[in-house]
């Protein structure tokens, strides 16, 4: 055996040893997400079934149901993962990818009306609320459910990698070849970035206010521990959204380059994303003291 055989023989061994720790480190995440996610929406659900159906349970009931949704298809990417080949088909593929990405900006689109709504309450006059009644909660939610599964899901499948060849065998390893779609991505990405931050720096500004405003009595004060749930809140999108949507703006810009590591790298942060589900387990926590 020549030196260069030796070389590259050593060269794929070393390859191979990296693919197989990227692929236990995905599966150990999403794993994670997995177990994580199905106790805390297990402990929400029998929340919800104890209390009234106020709107902020009607947002919570849309939140679970956007996490369930998720969590199905997680067992799907973990079997990808462990068995090295997908076995599914093309178009379940890009279902699978689609909900993971409708997830994170239903989560975030569910957390924001939360979150504000949560400030309205503390700051405004009963008879300013109405707004916030049930059934327009309801309206809202039904609207926004059929606009992703009528409108968004099927664009999804349609345009996503549509243009392109691949082995049905693999799954998750698109490039985004349309302009529209990459625009459409990085529109939502500042979006998102954006409201997240904005909303960060709104409430800090709350919080340093009744800090000043009531000095070491502050803790004691119903206002300041409802303003501490809400940045708690804030800080969950914050971490688990946006260092990846960071990352995702220049993958999408490199991804007909894209190398094992890029691609590992982004279904990391994927999966991290889906570790909003823990939220339902913050909740209880909250709810419970």
């Amino acid at each position: 055996m020549s030196t260069e055989d030796i070389s590259n023989s050593s060269d794929n061994h070393v390859n191979h040893n990296s693919h197989e720790r990227h692929q236990s480190v995905l599966i150990a995440l999403y794993s994670i997400v997995f177990v994580g996610g199905v106790i805390g929406a297990s402990i929400m659900l029998c929340r919800i079934l104890k209390n009234d159906k106020n709107s902020k349970s009607f947002i919570i009931i849309n939140l679970l149901l956007a996490h369930v949704i998720f969590l199905i298809t997680v067992p799907f990417r973990i079997s990808y993962y462990a068995i090295k080949e997908w076995r599914f088909g093309l178009v379940f593929c890009k279902l699978v990818s689609a909900i993971m990405h409708i997830h994170m900006y239903l989560t975030f689109a569910f957390y924001v009306i939360i979150i504000i709504t949560r400030l309205l309450n503390v700051f405004q006059k009963r008879e300013k609320r109405e707004a916030y009644k049930p059934w327009k909660v309801l309206v809202f939610s039904v609207v926004l459910w059929f606009v992703v599964t009528v409108i968004i899901l099927p664009v999804f499948l349609l345009r996503y990698g549509g243009s392109l060849e691949y082995d049905e065998n693999h799954c998750f390893h698109f490039e985004i070849s349309s302009e529209t779609v990459k625009r459409i991505n990085y529109i939502l990405i500042c979006i998102t970035i954006w409201t997240i931050t904005i909303l960060l720096i709104w409430q800090t500004g709350i919080m340093l206010n009744l800090a000043f405003k009531h000095g070491s009595q502050t803790c004691a004060h119903q206002i300041f521990r409802a303003q501490l749930k809400t940045l708690t809140f804030i800080l969950i999108m914050f971490v688990f959204f946006v260092p990846y949507l960071g990352f995702r703006a220049y993958y999408i810009k490199e991804s007909k380059n894209c190398s094992s590591i890029m691609y590992t790298l982004n279904e990391a942060g994927l999966s991290i994303t889906g570790m909003s589900c823990f939220d339902l387990l913050i909740f209880w926590i909250w709810y419970s003291i």
